[in-house]
């Protein structure tokens, strides 16, 4: 029983070529039969080499003829981050030396797929720099806008207080003023019954 998706593959089988869980290790490979198999971790296993399909040979060119003659058809979804194995099974961008020389590929422009990867991966650095600047400057931009809100808010509770303030000095000077008018109403008031006392006399 090999490993399924639902356990965890921890070990690789040399001889079987095949991923094991612990369970299938355990159970499967303690027999004689299994005894000199090599067995090690799975992140030890070795790395594996896609093979053309025509010529069996490893793939280790990368056809720029093709890759822009199927990017925005059907036949290929033009992805930057693409396996392999990816581009083995989905278009012919991916080949062996004997296609590139005397295949279907012959004359067309191609690289070795380590410059391809290369040339991808800076891509993706210089995207990647640009996404972080781009960040960086709407970060900016936010800490200017907190800071221009807070200094509103700042002058609008101070030009609150410096109303409050200018509205208690106008009510105390208006209050002050009808206290002088009332007196003054009052006296002249008392003037003028004391006038008509005297008249009456």
């Amino acid at each position: 029983m090999l490993a399924s998706d639902k356990q965890l593959a921890v070990w690789f089988c040399l001889s079987c070529e095949s991923s094991l869980c612990a369970t299938c290790k355990d159970s499967l490979h303690t027999g004689k039969v299994f005894s000199k198999h090599a067995i090690v971790p799975v992140s030890q296993r070795p790395k594996v080499v896609p093979m053309c399909a025509v010529h069996s040979k490893p793939i280790e060119v990368y056809c720029n003829t093709d890759k822009v003659r199927y990017r925005g058809s059907d036949l290929h979804c033009y992805r930057s981050t693409m396996m392999i194995n990816d581009v083995v099974g989905s278009s012919q961008e991916a080949i062996c030396h004997f296609c590139h020389l005397y295949g279907n590929h012959k004359g067309h422009d191609a690289v070795l797929l380590e410059v391809h990867v290369a040339s991808q991966l800076k891509e993706v650095e210089a995207l990647q720099h640009a996404v972080t600047n781009v960040l960086q400057a709407a970060s900016d931009r936010s800490v200017a806008l907190r800071s221009a809100m807070v200094c509103n808010d700042e002058w609008l509770r101070s030009a609150q207080e410096q109303l409050r303030r200018a509205g208690q000095s106008i009510k105390s000077d208006l209050e002050s003023k009808l206290a002088v008018c009332d007196n003054a109403l009052r006296q002249r008031h008392q003037v003028q019954c004391m006038r008509c006392r005297y008249i009456s006399l």
